[in-house]
């Protein structure tokens, strides 16, 4: 088979002489089809070949001389090694009447790979020895006849390009060596001399090399030059006719023509004929499978070679299997081929040493076995061909890409990790690559891209937008522009690809909002899936002036936001002519639900235009934020007026960080009585109420029947003590319907719990309220609330009742210490009425002393919790060590935050234990960076 493929090759190949390289002309606006349209067309200023022989035969090119001295160029797998072989079987089998030209000569073949393991300097004779084979009798016969008349012979030096040493640095030096044949030089030297006539003066020399050595081929001065060009496009149809009768499948000629000749891609491939010859073979092998009734064949480059590299496995795997050979070509397999390959590509190494190739990859029939006669046992390998090479390296680097590209649950959380990964897959072949990723792998799955701690360039900006666009399931963008380059290529990605939910966070300064709304204005989805609603738009430092106000209003008012649900404005500049303007077009939005405020200058007036507007428009809206918005006791009347109006819906409402004092508490206590106000959660942390508007909700709104507070957040409320009993009063009262409440960041301090102690004011709050009856709280957050230990027996002993509900605690940023967070663990956690299943610990002043007794409660069956929080303690170490070693006993989700539990042993407690979080990385953020530098080189 080999021999008929050789005739096949030898018999349509082109050859043709030109004085330099083929001048092949391009120009800048060249699509890829026609690039390779020119690689298959013979400049017409060169000069065909019809015969092998004739490229020892004068020409004009030689002005009548005959050539000594031919240099063959051409690309991997265009024909150069058959080229070589033609000539030496010609020359073996001349006679007076075929080929004419070898009759009398004397012809040495040299592979320059041979010489790549030796830097032994040797004589002229014992190196064309070397191109004989023949033993040292034999050959010395010869010897003396080519020495006597160096005419007759004919030199073939096959794959200069392969040759691994210096060949600039030989090409001075061999100059300044004798031109004696007894003189022993290296190799190079005796290639450069023969080449250049200084030794065996008269003798032909033809090489063959790939175009890379250029530099090389420059200096030697050759007499005629040739090309390869390979297979025109009827070249190609002829091979493919003649490769099929070779294969005996002459029945899948029509069919694998008419299929290249309807890609430009894979027609314009085959001009190199080992290509073809690849892709004859393999779709001939698709047109056989069984399971193949569509006669369906690969379209795409890469689908083509993933059918040809699934017919070598099947081939080995068959062989092995024939021939009792347990072992197979598997994943873990390919991979070590893709690991040769790719690491062979990057050294510029083409052939590999047999230290480089196990047992097994030697066996397989992706590599080829080279032989070495001048080294027998120093076998060598290559593999089949060079695209299959560079297929295989293409797949490991394309896997360590997609290494980056982690994705865990639908999500993307950008980093420079996946920046650096998506330029490169970019970079590579106009974008086609990148498309074919974002359809194939993981992150045709994306469901939400999250840049917020990422600052894009404009440029990386670009590159994430591309891959943006090619996502189908795509529904959820949350990017941090980095500056008005970066937002002209969000607002690019905005008119071709629909998006459901989207969050624009500016960073340093005001951006104008007009790119935005303009781009959602001139939305034209490009991809070929249903239409994705807008529901969710988040805007953060992004003025809206006047000037801006028409495209949003725009975009509002015509149906461009009829599926909006959630509005969010941050850091925004807007006046109360805007205000109006937007509540008026918020009108439209019918499905609008939730609008957050944040640093949002309102005041009075803007905040009354947008209470009105509650009862008027807005009437599905049940979440309304204003966080730092400059809103007084003023504005709060006309806000329980909208709540206390049945069309009102509002059930969240946040004030939070506003100059509200006791007495827009007050008011507020009476909508929050009201029969029509809907409101289950309030926040009202960071403001100027103190105890008596505290008391006054306790007392007046919590108890009061119509009150329907389920959630109450008053962080950083300046409360003492003194509010204490109302509280524990409160929470005692069956009408009251507070679960979760929150009391971080306020004075109240163990002073207040020492005499809660002695007049019952703690055993209210930590025993006679949190384990009375009607108390119904489940979460309590008393996150930097001046504890100390003297509390925790106290706070102990609730959790063990069984009345207690609370399952969620936060204790952060309190001084507890080892000895009483022991306590905790041993006393509340390991107790059968312990609740518990969140616990936050953060920064408690813990050391390594607290770790054997939390891992002890942790093992314990009673122990209910899911969730612990440890971030920021005193740990040494040992100490990470010991919880390192608590982690490892379960699934990791998150190496930085989370451990998640499954069956671990005799510890049936560990079956419960979802996630312990472990943030260690601030205290060694010089260790973290490090590491993302080195991740990213």
């Amino acid at each position: 088979q080999e021999n008929a493929l050789l005739g096949i090759f030898v018999s349509i190949i082109n050859v043709v002489i030109h004085t330099e390289r083929a001048p092949h002309k391009f120009t800048k606006d060249m699509e890829r089809h026609e690039i390779f349209d020119v690689y298959t067309q013979v400049p017409l200023e060169s000069i065909s070949l019809e015969n092998i022989k004739d490229l020892f035969y004068p020409n004009k090119d030689t002005k009548g001389n005959f050539p000594r001295s031919i240099l063959v160029i051409g690309r991997p797998g265009i024909g150069k090694t058959i080229l070589t072989e033609k000539i030496l079987r010609d020359w073996a089998e001349a006679t007076n009447q075929i080929n004419k030209y070898y009759c009398e000569k004397i012809a040495f073949f040299f592979k320059l790979r041979w010489f790549n393991n030796t830097s032994e300097n040797i004589s002229l004779k014992t190196f064309l020895q070397f191109g004989t084979g023949l033993s040292d009798e034999k050959f010395e016969s010869i010897y003396e006849e080519i020495t006597k008349k160096p005419q007759k012979a004919i030199l073939i030096f096959d794959g200069l390009d392969e040759f691994h040493g210096n060949r600039i640095n030989c090409s001075d030096q061999s100059r300044m060596i004798p031109n004696d044949p007894k003189t022993c030089m290296s190799i190079m030297n005796l290639f450069v001399k023969l080449v250049l006539g200084d030794l065996l003066k008269g003798a032909t020399v033809l090489v063959t090399g790939r175009p890379t050595a250029d530099d090389f081929y420059s200096k030697l001065n050759f007499n005629r030059k040739v090309e390869i060009i390979g297979f025109t496009h009827d070249k190609i149809e002829e091979y493919v006719r003649q490769c099929c009768k070779e294969n005996n499948k002459t029945g899948h000629e029509v069919k694998i023509w008419k299929h290249i000749k309807s890609s430009s891609e894979l027609l314009n491939l085959c001009y190199i004929p080992v290509n073809c010859r690849i892709i004859c073979v393999t779709l001939s092998e698709c047109l056989s499978e069984p399971k193949n009734n569509t006669n369906a064949l690969p379209k795409t480059l890469t689908k083509l070679y993933q059918d040809a590299l699934g017919s070598y496995v099947k081939y080995d795997n068959n062989r092995n299997t024939e021939l009792g050979n347990p072992y197979m070509t598997t994943k873990e397999a390919l991979k070590e081929f893709q690991i040769l390959a790719f690491g062979g590509m990057k050294n510029h190494n083409l052939i590999f040493d047999q230290e480089s190739v196990d047992e097994q990859m030697k066996k397989s029939c992706l590599l080829n076995s080279l032989s070495n006669p001048i080294f027998p046992i120093q076998t060598q390998f290559c593999f089949v061909h060079l695209t299959i090479q560079e297929f295989l390296a293409a797949r490991h680097f394309i896997a360590g890409l997609l290494e980056r590209l982690k994705v865990t649950h639908g999500e993307i959380k950008l980093n420079h990790n996946h920046v650096f990964a998506m330029t490169c897959l970019m970079e590579v072949d106009n974008g086609k690559i990148a498309k074919e990723v974002c359809e194939t792998t993981a992150l045709n799955n994306v469901v939400r891209l999250d840049s917020a701690k990422y600052r894009a360039s404009p440029s990386e900006m670009a590159v994430v937008s591309f891959f943006c666009k090619h996502m189908k399931n795509l529904a959820s963008l949350e990017l941090e522009p980095a500056n008005a380059g970066s937002v002209q290529e969000i607002q690019e990605l905005l008119q071709k690809r629909c998006i459901k939910q989207l969050e624009l966070n500016g960073i340093y300064e005001l951006v104008s909002s007009e790119p935005v709304f303009s781009a959602f204005i001139k939305l034209n989805c490009t991809l070929n899936h249903e239409h994705t609603k807008l529901t969710s738009l988040k805007l953060q430092l992004f003025s809206i002036t006047d000037e801006e106000l028409p495209n949003m209003c725009m975009f509002f008012e015509n149906g461009h936001a009829s599926h909006l649900e959630e509005l969010y404005l941050g850091y925004a500049t807007i006046g109360l002519f805007g205000i109006s303007k937007l509540c008026e077009a918020l009108n439209n939005c019918t499905e609008l639900t939730c609008v957050y405020f944040l640093c949002v200058v309102l005041k009075y007036e803007g905040a009354s235009v947008l209470f009105d507007t509650l009862t008027t428009g807005l009437r599905k809206l049940t979440e309304l934020t204003f966080t730092r918005c400059s809103l007084t006791d003023r504005c709060i009347p006309s806000l329980c007026k909208a709540l206390q109006d049945e069309r009102c819906q509002l059930t969240v409402l946040s004030l939070w960080n506003n100059s509200i004092s006791d007495k827009g508490a007050c008011i507020l206590c009476k909508a929050l009585q009201d029969e029509h106000c809907q409101l289950t959660d309030l926040l009202l942390g960071e403001s100027a109420i103190g105890d008596k508007g505290a008391c006054m909700l306790f007392e007046d709104a919590l108890t009061k029947e119509h009150c329907k507070l389920t959630k109450l957040n008053l962080r950083e409320f300046s409360l003492t003590d003194q509010c204490i009993p109302s509280l524990c009063k409160a929470l005692q009262d069956e009408r009251c319907q507070l679960t979760a409440l929150s009391l971080g960041n306020n004075a109240i301090g163990d002073e207040g719990v020492d005499r809660c102690i002695s007049s019952l004011c703690a055993c209210m709050l930590f025993e006679d309220a949190l384990t009375k009856e009607h108390c119904k709280l489940t979460k309590l957050n008393l996150e930097e609330f001046s504890l100390t230990d003297q509390c925790i027996p106290n706070l102990c002993k609730a959790l063990q009742d069984e009345r207690c509900q609370l399952t969620v605690l936060s204790l952060r940023y309190n001084a507890i210490g080892d000895k009483d967070v022991g306590m905790l663990f041993e006393d509340a956690l390991t107790k059968d009425h312990c609740k518990l299943t969140e616990l936050d610990l953060i920064s408690c002043s813990l050391t390594d002393r607290c770790i054997p007794t939390l891992c002890k409660a942790l093992q314990d069956e009673r122990c209910k919790l899911t969730e612990l929080w440890l971030n920021l303690n005193e740990f040494t170490g040992k100490g990470k060590t010991l919880l390192g070693d608590l982690r490892n006993t379960c699934t990791i989700v998150n190496m930085n935050k989370y451990l998640h539990g499954g069956p671990v042993g005799d510890f049936p407690s560990f079956r419960k234990l979802i996630s312990i979080h472990l943030n260690f990385y601030i205290n060694h953020l010089g260790y973290v960076l490090s590491n993302v530098v080195y991740d990213v080189i």
